[in-house]
C-alpha cells in the first residue's frame, strides 16, 4: 500500500486534519512538521522532525546550529521520507528544503507530489472585479509586499515553479488562476472533525450572541462589521463579542461553544476553517459567498451576506428564530456531505489514486 508524507507545514491545523481524513479511509498517511514549526494554537500533540529549535549559543555571534538544521538534519529527515513514501503532500511554499531542491529529487525519484495553494502567496489579485473581493479589499501592506501583490511577475513565477514539480493542485479558484495546467487541479477541501453540538440542540430561543473573531481584521471586512455589529448591540437586546487580540485555542472554541452567530469575513474568498468550526458547534455562519465559490456546493455551508446586506440579515435573524435554527441545520447537512474526514478524505483518496 502506497504510504502518504503529508508537512510540514500545518495552517490552521489543515495537514493534521488530512492525515486523520486519510487515515479514516484506509490510506497510510503521516504529517509530520518540523519541532519549531508547530502552531502557536494548541492543537495537542504532534509528530515532529526533531531539530534544533533555539541555539544553546552562538560562536562570534553566528548561529551555527543553523547550518547543522538545514545541511545535516533536514537531508537526514528527507532521506528517511524518500525511502519510507509514495507521495508527498505540501501547502505551498513549505517543503523539506528552502530552495526547494527537495522537489527535483522527489520527481527524478517518481515520487507523486500534491501542492496545496492555500492563500494570499497563490491568490490572482485580479481574479474578480468585485469591490468585496478579498484584494480588492484588503490593507495589509505588510502582507501585500510579502506576496509579491504588486509584483505580479514574481507571484506568478512562484506558481509556475511548484506546477511544474506537482502532481496535484489543491486550491479554491482565485489561488489556482495562475497555473497553467489545468489538469492538475482539483477541489480543495478544508476537513473538519464531526459534530460537536447538534444544531437541532442549540438553544436559538434566548438571549442571542453574536461573534466575530477575526485572524486578521485587515483581510476579513472588520471595518465593516464592527460598526454594524455596534449599532445592533444599541438597537436589540443581544450580546456582541469582537476579538481584537490573539486568543487562546480554548477561548476559541468556548466563543465557538457560547455563540449562536459567528460572523466570520465579508472579504469574497473561500470560507475557511474558523467558519466550519463554529458550523460544527451549531452555529450559523455569515459569510461572503461569490458565485465561483457557490457553485461547488449543492447545499450552502455558510448565510451569504456583503457589506450592504449584513445588517438586514442580522436583523431578520434575530426576529425570526425559526429561520436561524434552519440555516444551523442546513449548514450541518452540508458540512456532513462535505467536509466530515470520512468525506474528505474520500475526495482526496480518489484525486490521489489510492
Amino acid at each position: 500500500m502506497k504510504k502518504v508524507y503529508i508537512g510540514p507545514a500545518n495552517l490552521a491545523n489543515f495537514s493534521d486534519h488530512i492525515e486523520k481524513s486519510l487515515t479514516i479511509n484506509g490510506v497510510k498517511a503521516d504529517f509530520i512538521t518540523w519541532s519549531y514549526m508547530v502552531h502557536p494554537f494548541d492543537y495537542g500533540e504532534m509528530k515532529v522532525f526533531r531539530v534544533v529549535n533555539k541555539p544553546p549559543f552562538k560562536i562570534f555571534g553566528k548561529n551555527i546550529f543553523y547550518s547543522l538544521n538545514e545541511y545535516f538534519l533536514k537531508p537526514l529527515y528527507f532521506l528517511f521520507a524518500l525511502i519510507k513514501y509514495d507521495i508527498f503532500l505540501f501547502i505551498k511554499p513549505s517543503t523539506f528544503f528552502r530552495n526547494h531542491s527537495d522537489l527535483k529529487i522527489l520527481k527524478f525519484f517518481n515520487k507523486k507530489v500534491g501542492v496545496f495553494f492555500c492563500g494570499c502567496a497563490d491568490r490572482d489579485i485580479n481574479f474578480d472585479s468585485d469591490l468585496e473581493y478579498v484584494c480588492n479589499m484588503c490593507t495589509d501592506r505588510e502582507k501585500q509586499k510579502n506576496f509579491f501583490c504588486n509584483k505580479v511577475d514574481k507571484k506568478i513565477a512562484e506558481v509556475n515553479f511548484f506546477e511544474r514539480y506537482a502532481d496535484y493542485i489543491f486550491g479554491p479558484p482565485d489561488t489556482v488562476s495562475y497555473v497553467n495546467d489545468k489538469n492538475k487541479v482539483h477541489r480543495y477541501v478544508i476537513p473538519g472533525t464531526a459534530i460537536k453540538i447538534k444544531a437541532i440542540d442549540k438553544n436559538f430561543n434566548g438571549r442571542l450572541r453574536i461573534s466575530h473573531l477575526p485572524s486578521n481584521p485587515l483581510l476579513k471586512g472588520t471595518h465593516i462589521i464592527e460598526p454594524i455589529l455596534n449599532r445592533l448591540g444599541k438597537e436589540e437586546d443581544i450580546d456582541i463579542v469582537i476579538k481584537k487580540e490573539m486568543w487562546s485555542r480554548e477561548r476559541i472554541t468556548q466563543e465557538l461553544n457560547d455563540a449562536h452567530i459567528i460572523i466570520d469575513s465579508l472579504a469574497g474568498y473561500i470560507f475557511g476553517t474558523l467558519s466550519l468550526e463554529a458550523i460544527q458547534y451549531g452555529c450559523v455562519v455569515l459569510n461572503a459567498y461569490p458565485d465561483w465559490i457557490a457553485s461547488s456546493y449543492d447545499i450552502p455551508p455558510v448565510v451569504k451576506v456583503t457589506g450592504n446586506t449584513l445588517y438586514t440579515t442580522l436583523k431578520e435573524l434575530i426576529n425570526n428564530r425559526d429561520l436561524l435554527k434552519h440555516y444551523a441545520e442546513q449548514s450541518q447537512e452540508a458540512f456532513n456531505k462535505y467536509f466530515t474526514y470520512t468525506a474528505a478524505g474520500k475526495h482526496y483518496k480518489e484525486v490521489l489514486g489510492l
